[in-house]
């Protein structure tokens, strides 16, 4: 079970090592028309796994340092359960070209995904493509994550910052080291790790396993006596799955009267108290779970909501910034500072905290909204206009989105330097406010709008 385990992580599409951003050959290869790797994925798709791999040892004729075709044999042939055949072969070819780091790093892909072989054998070969040629980034990648699967956290943690390093640019190759990190307790360090995906460009499995592994250090279970666990567990079977947040309470106090100084127990009590809407009690008891942890990001989120939901945006603001520094990978507190700048007339403070929202949840059509509407306030139209178009393509049925690119149209068509331009924009918003009418007939605001525009239309 273990080596079917590994063997799938190191070569199927599961988030750690689903298909790793290419070599910069491959990328130039990539920009070839009629790609034999891209073939591959079409007759794999088909079921024609052998006429699949033939395709990928095209794309390596034509260029055989590629590493993401040979990351595609070797991953096509574990799949036809055909490992062995690969493997003989890539030994064979590593020893009469010993110097060809391409053929090590394919054979440790193979080795590490062989189920008859040890997990050891393929990190030489790792190691191997890494020495041959130090400035390939994904040669240190591929060795920490091998480390990573084999439960060698603090090896791992080298070769993945020389990954980061030599490819900072990467977001995967931020996210194991992350996670090693956390593995070893180390949550600045992995925070530090994580945060530098806000500013790149993860995918939204990347984004989840580094939730996940920062929501580590805030379970509730953590440092429970083993003798209250089922307690505790109880009241959070109350709490979220029942929905009975008095029963929570009686619950998690029962636990705290035999042990006063659980912080995480305090935060569950507080947040039931918070569903209660007794703020007193919730204000109580979330900032007791902070003077006795002190570096655990939920109880500042939660009291930011409190006083959020109390209208009291400054002190709400202050606590999710509190639980960001501990925790930079919390859309909702970015959502959060994000309408509140909007609301005292501050764009770029908006834009800081709605851009790394969009990152954090990119499907999320309010997200790209909520940025949208910081760009225009802050003057950059383009962009604003940007995000709401992509956001219309993907979604063409949603009328608040076809309505508020309707305004930003009509507002640029005030704005416009000539009766061209102005036109221009103007049938534009009236387009986008015709969508509005077409999904919903009786929608007041873009029928106003559609009369105003057409009211300043020059005779």
């Amino acid at each position: 079970m273990r080596h079917r385990l590994r063997a799938a992580l190191a070569i199927a599409a599961l988030p750690l090592l689903a298909a790793c951003p290419k070599s910069g050959q491959a990328a130039h290869a990539d920009l070839q028309s009629h790609d034999p790797l891209s073939r591959a994925d079409t007759d794999e798709a088909s079921g024609h796994l052998d006429q699949a791999i033939d395709d990928c040892r095209q794309a390596l004729a034509m260029s055989p340092r590629r590493l993401d075709a040979w990351r595609r044999l070797v991953q096509l042939y574990a799949k036809g359960a055909r490992l062995p055949e690969i493997t003989h072969e890539l030994l064979a070819k590593s020893k009469a070209d010993p110097n060809n780091d391409a053929l090590h790093y394919a054979l440790g892909l193979a080795e590490f995904a062989e189920t008859r072989t040890a997990g050891d054998q393929a990190l030489v070969q790792f190691q191997q493509a890494e020495k041959l040629q130090p400035s390939e980034a994904e040669y240190p990648f591929r060795l920490g994550v091998a480390y990573f699967e084999l439960e060698r956290y603090q090896d791992a943690v080298g070769p993945l910052q020389r990954a980061t390093q030599l490819a900072p640019e990467v977001a995967k190759y931020h996210v194991p080291l992350g996670l090693a990190l956390a593995k070893l307790g180390r949550k600045k360090a992995a925070m530090d790790a994580f945060k530098s995906l806000l500013h790149l460009q993860p995918t939204s499995k990347d984004v989840k396993l580094a939730q996940q592994a920062l929501e580590q250090f805030e379970d509730p279970m953590r440092d429970i006596p083993q003798a209250e666990s089922a307690n505790v567990k109880r009241g959070l079977d109350w709490l979220h799955q029942a929905d009975q947040p008095q029963q929570a309470i009686d619950t998690f106090e029962d636990v705290l009267d035999r042990y006063p100084d659980l912080a995480q127990v305090h935060t569950l009590v507080g947040l039931a108290y918070e569903r209660l809407d007794n703020s007193g009690a919730a204000i109580e008891h979330l900032e007791k779970a902070i003077e006795l942890k002190p570096d655990d990001a939920d109880p500042y989120l939660y009291l930011g909501e409190l006083y959020y939901a109390k209208q009291k945006p400054e002190k709400a603001a202050g606590y999710f910034r509190q639980a960001l520094a501990r925790n930079p990978l919390l859309d909702r507190a970015y959502g959060r500072l994000g309408h509140i700048a909007l609301t005292r007339g501050d764009a770029a403070t908006a834009l800081a905290n709605f851009k790394p929202l969009v990152v954090l949840d990119p499907d999320s059509a309010d997200a790209h909204k909520a940025l949208a509407q910081a760009y225009a306030a802050s003057g950059k139209y383009e962009q604003a206009e940007s995000e709401l178009e992509d956001l219309v393509a993907r979604d063409p049925k949603n009328p608040e989105a076809q309505l508020n690119l309707g305004y930003l149209y009509a507002g640029l068509a005030k704005q416009a330097k000539t009766p061209g331009e102005h036109d221009e924009r103007a049938k534009q918003a009236v387009a986008a406010f015709q969508k509005v009418l077409d999904l919903q007939p009786s929608n007041v605001a873009a029928s106003r709008a559609i009369e105003q525009l057409r009211a300043q239309a020059p005779k």
